[in-house]
């Protein structure tokens, strides 16, 4: 008994021990004109996100549930935090955001004071890809900044609008 409580302490003084690094997400905007009225919010919904990790094996994924509307456009140039997540130091691949909603709609944006549904190609299915090599390291803060260009990214339907996310990354 005395050599089992003795093995379960080691266990848990060694896994409290172990160290975690953080990524903290950044977003920001660049200054943007849209013909056809002014665009004043851009709501969405964002269901899931998944890290990808490099070493745990093929498809090692983390996944996270915010589970939070957020307005794109309000956030700042200056890059206020997005979402931040404690991971284990290592190198990861890739980070998705999966919206809620449905095929027709994963949010909505305000155009003129008028609501207009917006769609985003496979945002509720694989969601939008962040393709980067980000290396989290023990007790530091590893930022990642998304930067999008909305004059790039949003094209006018028939009663709705379309997101194609155009951005650039920057590791930090």
């Amino acid at each position: 008994m005395k050599m089992r409580f003795s093995f379960l302490l080691f266990l848990f003084l060694f896994i409290s021990c172990q160290k975690n690094g953080k990524l903290e997400f950044y977003q920001a905007k660049e200054p943007y004109f849209l013909s056809g009225g002014i665009i004043s919010n851009i709501f969405l919904h964002l269901k899931k996100i998944s890290v990808h990790e490099i070493g745990e094996g093929v498809g090692a994924v983390k996944e996270y549930y915010p589970d939070t509307t957020f307005d794109l456009l309000s956030l700042s140039s200056e890059g206020e935090i997005f979402w931040s997540v404690n991971l284990k130091p290592g190198m990861y691949t890739m980070v998705s955001l999966v919206l809620g909603g449905t095929n027709d709609s994963c949010g909505y944006l305000v155009q003129d004071d008028s609501l207009f549904r917006i769609k985003v190609p496979s945002g509720i299915e694989t969601g939008i890809k962040l393709h980067a090599t980000i290396n989290i390291a023990e007790d530091k803060i590893t930022k990642l900044k998304l930067i999008w260009n909305p004059r790039n990214s949003i094209q006018k339907g028939d009663g709705f609008y379309l997101l194609n996310p155009s951005y650039r990354l920057e590791i930090e």
